[in-house]
């Protein structure tokens, strides 16, 4: 299966968990404690992402 064009999100992830997961991995995710920061800083939460799986079914699979 080929996802070259796929979007794929983890909604359970909000704010607080992002934080915790970019701090613990920030060697593999970052390219430093500076970048980090500049990341954390500018982290959102993004509620409607929640929504977004539900929209797609209504709107393209069933059409509403």
């Amino acid at each position: 299966m080929c996802l070259d064009n796929a979007t794929y999100w983890h909604p359970e992830v909000d704010k607080q968990v992002l934080i915790d997961r970019l701090t613990l991995f920030r060697a593999k995710y970052t390219d430093g404690d500076g970048h980090l920061q500049q990341i954390l800083d500018a982290a959102v939460e993004t509620p409607e992402s929640n929504h977004l799986l539900r929209k797609f079914v209504d709107r393209v699979l069933l059409g509403d």
